[in-house]
């Protein structure tokens, strides 16, 4: 059950899709090939019959009725729409009835959390919890999926699974209702919790917090029960049955070759058994999820989930309490900004980069604290001040330079501009005046400025940043990735 293929289709390619055409488990082909066969015997039956058995007469009146079936009766069914429309619907509601499915783990955490005690007592009052809820599951599963019921019949033989004590199997079959009782676990999981708080193991809140979580797995069962009380209106299902299985029974005769055709005689239907795998493959896919809790090939495991709740609860409520691994600092613990280290398979993939947003140029690193406001060329290069502050955070996040270094600071600006920055920068002041500056050189072309930030590391070695004003830069760890020009100021 179950057929999965996720990993065949990690990767697109040439031959990606058409590799699963040749599975067999879960395929259309196993889901239609007696049908298949059989609309083809009545095929064939009628073709024989037309080309060897009948009279002119005869054959004059079977061409008749073919034209008719042909021209009139498969206009009037619409069976594209209902077909589209009713397996939506029923695919919406197989993935509803696999979120209805409840799993412990969760429960299970809350239940080690705020039940603290590690003395048998305490440890039988967990695992108890957990085995009522599993013990709800497990009825509410009998209740609704046959594999599962052909597992657990009876009560004896969830007392011989472990899931039902002996004393709980005699109350549970006492209780005088001729309901199923599948909330009667949760009842018992609720007077614990009363006298867990009771007994001051845990406070009110903690008992309410518990009561919640309780109560959520019991929604969760009883969604279960609806799926499998509610199901989609029988009529809605008998229309698109009947519309499929009428619009096939004229296809027997539409697609019969006739003497007075100009089609060419191909003896064998291909294309109508390509709509058959269509259309009536269509039908069997609404026809094997509108219950998946069954056996089908594509049902959900409830039989591995149910094993697979018992015993994570269990682990996580007995084995796994208070289980905290000893706390180390950890490997980029001084390293604020890092990337993962890839393996030899994977060091020359695309890693990708962080995501933006649509209006942000490719490539930018950008945040709050790296974000260099500036102009385009269109005639003054404002807030230096702003590309000087980011250019020495630059520097400061270089790694291997002492970030107590004096930072120095250079210009290929005009004279008059390097005069007011010398006037007016100490080597740790972030102010620097702000300076208009041409636009264009006599040549009609742009004119490139440029900032230079330095500062000298431990070694006498030099980390250098040059950002050109009036473009949109990002840094990250001291380096510079350029955008093209933009049209407009960018913030």
């Amino acid at each position: 059950m179950t057929v999965s293929y996720s990993l065949s289709t990690s990767r697109a390619g040439v031959l990606t899709f058409p590799r699963l055409l040749f599975r067999w488990r879960g395929s259309i082909y196993k889901l239609v090939y007696v049908e298949l066969f059989i609309y083809l015997m009545f095929y064939f039956a009628l073709s024989f019959t037309y080309r060897f058995a009948l009279n002119a007469y005869q054959r004059t009146l079977f061409e008749e009725v073919c034209g008719f079936f042909s021209d009139i009766f498969l206009d009037v069914i619409p069976l594209s729409f209902l077909m589209g429309f009713y397996v939506a619907l029923v695919a919406a509601r197989w993935w509803n009835m696999y979120s209805a499915i409840p799993y412990i783990d969760g429960i299970s955490q809350i239940f080690a959390t705020y039940i603290r005690g590690n003395d048998d007592v305490t440890r039988m009052q967990r695992r108890s919890l957990v085995r009522w809820i599993t013990l709800t599951s497990t009825i509410v599963f009998t209740s609704v999926s046959p594999p599962v019921l052909k597992r657990f019949p009876t009560c004896l033989h969830l007392v011989k699974a472990g899931l039902m004590t002996e004393s709980e199997r005699k109350t549970y079959e006492h209780m005088p209702t001729p309901h199923v009782k599948w909330w009667l676990p949760i009842s018992w999981c609720c007077n614990l919790v009363g006298r867990l708080k009771a007994d001051g193991k845990v406070d009110g809140e903690m008992a309410d917090l518990l009561l919640k979580e309780i109560q959520a797995h019991r929604q969760a069962c009883g969604a279960m029960m609806d799926y499998d009380w509610i199901s989609i209106p029988l009529v809605y299902t008998q229309v698109v049955t009947i519309a499929t299985y009428t619009f096939f029974l004229a296809k027997l005769f539409s697609s019969q070759f006739l003497e007075s055709s100009t089609e060419v005689d191909l003896y064998f239907p291909i294309i109508l058994v390509f709509e058959f795998l269509f259309y009536f493959g269509w039908l069997k896919v609404a026809e094997v999820i509108i219950n998946p809790y069954g056996d089908d090939d594509d049902d959900f495991e409830i039989n591995y989930i149910l094993d697979r709740t018992y015993q994570i609860g269990l682990l996580i409520v007995d084995d796994c309490y208070d289980m905290v691994p000893e706390l180390e600092k950890d490997k980029y613990w001084v390293t604020p900004d890092f990337c993962l280290p890839n393996c030899k398979s994977t060091t020359a993939d695309n890693q990708g980069k962080a995501w933006l947003g649509s209006t942000v140029p490719g490539g930018l690193l950008l945040s709050a604290k790296h974000f260099i406001l500036g102009h385009t060329w269109n005639g003054f290069a404002k807030n230096i001040n702003h590309k000087y502050s980011a250019a020495k955070v630059a520097l400061q996040m270089t790694p291997g330079v002492d970030p107590q270094t004096e930072i120095s600071a250079s210009s290929d600006y005009d004279q008059t501009w390097a005069a007011k920055r010398e006037a007016g920068f100490n080597g740790n002041d972030d102010d620097i005046p702000m300076q208009e500056l041409p636009d264009k050189s006599i040549d009609d072309k742009p004119r490139k400025y440029e900032l230079r930030l330095s500062k000298k590391g431990p070694s006498n070695d030099t980390v250098e940043v040059k950002m050109p004003c009036g473009v949109c830069l990002g840094i990250k760890e001291g380096t510079l990735k350029e955008v093209e020009h933009l049209d407009h100021p960018t913030k």
